[in-house]
C-alpha cells in the first residue's frame, strides 16, 4: 500500500511539473521606429514567438492596416522565465496605411482568444526639409552612427547641431565636433562619425531620425535623415 502511494504521488509531481513547464506566453522582438510620411515605406517585419502549446496566432487588422501577410512559420527557441524554451516563430509582412499614427499595440487571436500585444512602437510624423540639396545619408556600424553629408549647393556650408527626433528607447549620443570638420565645401560629401547610437538587444527593427542644422554665409537650414536598422531577417532569438 505503502509502495501504491508513493508511486502516486510520484505522478502528481510529475504532472505538476509538466503543467508548470507548458505554460502559455506570447511575446515579439520589438520594434522601434519613427519615420517621415515622405520616406516611409509603411512597412514592417514583426516577429512573435508563442510556447509550443499555443496553437494558432492571427493578428486582427485595424484601422492603420493595410494588409497582413504570414510570411513563414517555422519552430526556434526563445528565453522565457530566464530558460531557453521550445518555441513557435511567425514572421509577418505588416503594411500599413499611408497617414499619420502613432500605435504601439496590435490585437491578435491567441487560439481563438483575443488578445493585445506590446509590439514597442511604429509612428509616422511629417516633416519639411529646408534644402533639397542638401543630402544626407546614414549607416550604422556596430554602435557608430555614420553620417554622409553631400553638399549640392553652389556655397560652403556650416554644420552646427546634430540631434534626434522623437524620444525613443533608441538614444544617440554626439560628441564635439572639430570646428575645422563642421564646413563642407560645394560638390563635397563628408562622412560625419561623432554620433554614437545605444540600440537595445531586444529590438528586431528600428527606424528614427536625426536633425541637422546648418548655417550659410546667407541663411540656416535644418535637414532631416534617417537612420535604420533591421534584425528580424537573421531570425534569431530575442531575450
Amino acid at each position: 500500500m505503502k509502495k501504491i502511494f508513493i508511486f502516486i504521488l510520484l505522478i502528481n509531481l510529475f504532472l505538476i511539473s509538466s503543467c508548470q513547464d507548458e505554460k502559455k506566453y506570447i511575446s515579439t522582438s520589438k520594434i522601434s521606429c519613427v519615420e517621415d510620411i515622405a520616406n516611409s515605406s509603411f512597412k514592417i517585419y514583426l516577429n512573435i514567438y508563442t510556447s509550443k502549446n499555443i496553437n494558432t496566432l492571427e493578428i486582427i487588422k485595424n484601422k492603420y492596416i493595410d494588409s497582413i501577410i504570414l510570411n513563414y512559420q517555422t519552430t526556434s527557441s526563445y528565453i522565457f522565465d530566464q530558460k531557453e524554451q521550445p518555441a513557435s516563430l511567425y514572421q509577418y509582412l505588416i503594411t500599413f496605411k499611408k497617414e499619420i499614427f502613432s500605435l504601439s499595440t496590435l490585437n491578435v487571436l491567441v487560439d481563438n482568444k483575443e488578445e493585445k500585444l506590446d509590439i514597442g512602437l511604429y509612428k509616422i510624423i511629417k516633416l519639411d526639409n529646408d534644402n533639397p540639396n542638401i543630402l544626407v545619408t546614414t549607416d550604422i556600424v556596430n554602435d557608430q552612427l555614420n553620417i554622409y553629408i553631400h553638399n549640392q549647393m553652389d556655397r560652403t556650408i556650416y554644420i552646427t547641431n546634430i540631434t534626434q527626433i522623437d524620444n525613443s528607447v533608441v538614444k544617440i549620443n554626439v560628441s564635439k565636433i572639430n570646428p575645422s570638420d563642421c564646413y563642407i565645401y560645394a560638390d563635397v560629401t563628408k562622412r560625419i562619425n561623432i554620433v554614437k547610437i545605444n540600440i537595445p538587444s531586444n529590438l528586431g527593427t528600428v527606424r528614427g531620425i536625426i536633425k541637422l542644422d546648418f548655417t550659410t554665409n546667407l541663411k540656416q537650414y535644418s535637414v532631416y535623415a534617417t537612420y535604420y536598422q533591421n534584425k528580424t531577417m537573421d531570425v534569431i532569438k530575442i531575450v
